[in-house]
C-alpha cells in the first residue's frame, strides 16, 4: 500500500510539473483505485480460501485473485502504457518498461513465495489486471475522442456564427 502511495506521488509530481498533464494523474489514480475495488468484488465472487501452509506474513482476506498481482499489473502496466504516450528516448522507454514488467513479475512471485497465494491466484490477478488496463485504455480513448468531437463541433458552430453574425 505504501509503495503505491510513494510511486503514485512520484508519478503525479512528474506528470504535473514536468509534463503539465493532470489527465495522466487522474487516469492513474482511477486505474489503481477502481482495480482495487474490482479485486474485492472478484474475491467475494470466487470466495477461495488461501493456502493452508504456514504463511510468512499474516493475511486474512480471500485468495483468488491475488490483489497484489492485480494491483501490480494494473498500476505498473498502466504506467508502461503511459510511457509509450510520452516523448522520450528509446533507451529510457525500454529501461522503464523493463523495470515495470520486472516489478509486476516480482510482486506476483513474492505472493507465492510468502505462501499466501496459489500460483493460479497470481495468474488470475495478472489476467484481471491486464483486462482492467485494456478496459481503462479503451474507455480513456473513447472519452478523448468524444471530447475532440465536441471541440470540433463547437469550433464549427463558432465559425458559422462569425460568418453569419
Amino acid at each position: 500500500m505504501y509503495a503505491y502511495i510513494v510511486a503514485t506521488t512520484l508519478a503525479a509530481i512528474f506528470f504535473f510539473f514536468k509534463l503539465r498533464n493532470k489527465k495522466f494523474i487522474l487516469q492513474l489514480l482511477g486505474v489503481l483505485i477502481l482495480s482495487a475495488l474490482a479485486n474485492l468484488a472478484l474475491k467475494e465472487a470466487f470466495n477461495r480460501a488461501r493456502p493452508t501452509i504456514d504463511h510468512l506474513v499474516v493475511v486474512e482476506t480471500l485468495s483468488y485473485p491475488s490483489g497484489h498481482a492485480m494491483s501490480a499489473m494494473a498500476f505498473y502496466g498502466f504506467l508502461t502504457y503511459l510511457v509509450f504516450q510520452i516523448k522520450m528516448s528509446r533507451l529510457l522507454r525500454t529501461f522503464l518498461t523493463l523495470v515495470f514488467i520486472s516489478l509486476i513479475f516480482l510482486i506476483g512471485l513474492s505472493r507465492i513465495y510468502l505462501g499466501v497465494h496459489f500460483p493460479s491466484d497470481v495468474i488470475g490477478g495478472f489476467a484481471a489486471g491486464l483486462i482492467w488496463i485494456a478496459f481503462c485504455i479503451i474507455l480513456f480513448n473513447i472519452i478523448d475522442l468524444l471530447r475532440q468531437k465536441k471541440m470540433r463541433k463547437n469550433q464549427a458552430e463558432e465559425e458559422e456564427n462569425l460568418e453569419t453574425g
